[in-house]
């Protein structure tokens, strides 16, 4: 798509009165995006605009310069993905109501296999631990790890996912110029280190509102061949992604928790009707194609590949805690996860040798 044609696209989203529905009758009858910016009320009309919507558009039209659009996106470093881009991801688009462009900032590809992993901002320590480990190990095998940035569940998710190297993409419900939470921002500077991508409907300067979170949720079922629901209560957000990936004809998977947790509501409920009780990430995997004791790509922690080189022999946990100058209790947890990931194994007497 040259230039001419994208700034009309942009311009047409700025209104954000022309979505997904519309946007496919408009181009059939207009052929061009072009003359769609360009129709008079009457044009509209005959196309099956009602008189408000008509007019709201033409409003909006007077308030934006499609010339200014595009200039204002380089300098911000974003891609816009339209809705007719060969590359607009595949899985998305076929949702009932894909955005009809994506800002993208980081890596574009989005046409990568995923997972949602979605769940409660007011998380107890047991599932940002959950969230965390199962996002390390999907993202192990090349799946992206799909969240919406917020605290709590959807933080741990991204963090577990960049533990292991591994990809996520942070669905933002505010545009695309505006990182939400704030308190978040280093992680979503980590996930742009790390061959990750931050994306929103919403361009620059978009307003922010809450039905802008529902339509996020959407878009994590939209890109994700399952969702994972960690801990929600009743009326969580996160079961309206689950209702999305349902709609979109998404596996839905869920973490069973305590009866006497409220965060354990949401995930119990939809394992009540009809949902994957998940309580290890092969099953998960599993779905993928991928089997147990499958190698995973390796994708090592700063601390793991310390760690390989480290045992250039088999070494007992005090002599690598000597060497690698860290406390006992840190090594500790890690020998055992990189025993559990097939890295290293215990000899016996706290002897560890690598695998790999």
């Amino acid at each position: 798509m040259d230039d001419e044609d994208l700034k009309y696209w942009l311009a047409i989203d700025k209104t954000q009165i022309i979505g997904p529905k519309r946007m496919p009758i408009l181009l059939e009858y207009f052929k061009e995006v072009k003359n769609i910016w360009e129709a008079p009320e009457q044009e509209l009309l005959r196309v099956g605009l009602n008189r408000t919507t008509a007019k709201l558009f033409l409003e909006k039209k007077r308030t934006i310069c499609p010339d200014k659009l595009l200039p204002i996106l380089e300098k911000l470093k974003v891609k816009p993905i339209t809705l007719n881009n060969p590359d607009y991801p595949i899985l998305l688009k076929h949702i009932p109501d894909p955005p009809i462009v994506i800002y993208i900032r980081g890596n574009t590809n989005l046409n990568v296999e995923g997972v949602g992993i979605v769940g409660t901002r007011k998380a107890t320590n047991y599932g940002h631990s959950i969230a965390f480990e199962f996002a390390r190990e999907i993202s192990k095998y090349g799946i992206s790890i799909n969240s919406g940035l917020a605290i709590g569940i959807d933080s741990y998710s991204h963090k577990g996912a960049l533990d292991s190297k591994g990809r996520t993409i942070a669905v933002l419900g505010s545009s695309i110029d505006r990182i939400y939470p704030a308190v978040n921002f280093q992680i979503a500077q980590k996930i742009l280190g790390h061959e990750g991508s931050i994306i929103s409907e919403y361009p620059p300067g978009t307003p922010g509102g809450k039905y802008q979170f529902v339509g996020r949720n959407r878009i994590i079922a939209g890109l994700s061949k399952g969702v994972l629901v960690v801990e929600a209560p009743e009326k969580s957000g996160a079961l309206i992604t689950a209702d999305f990936a349902l709609e979109q004809g998404r596996e839905v998977y869920a973490i069973p928790g305590d009866i006497l947790n409220k965060n354990s509501i949401g995930p119990n409920n939809l394992i009540k009707n009809g949902a994957k009780i998940v309580t290890k990430a092969l099953d998960i995997l599993e779905d993928f194609d991928i089997k147990e004791n499958e190698k995973a790509s390796i994708n090592l922690s700063e601390l793991e590949e310390r760690i390989l080189e480290c045992l250039n022999e088999p070494k007992g946990i005090n002599e690598i805690v000597k060497e690698l100058s860290l406390n006992v209790t840190d090594i500790g947890s890690q020998m055992t996860l990189m025993e559990l990931d097939g890295l290293v194994t215990n000899r016996g007497g706290s002897m560890y040798s690598k695998n790999i």
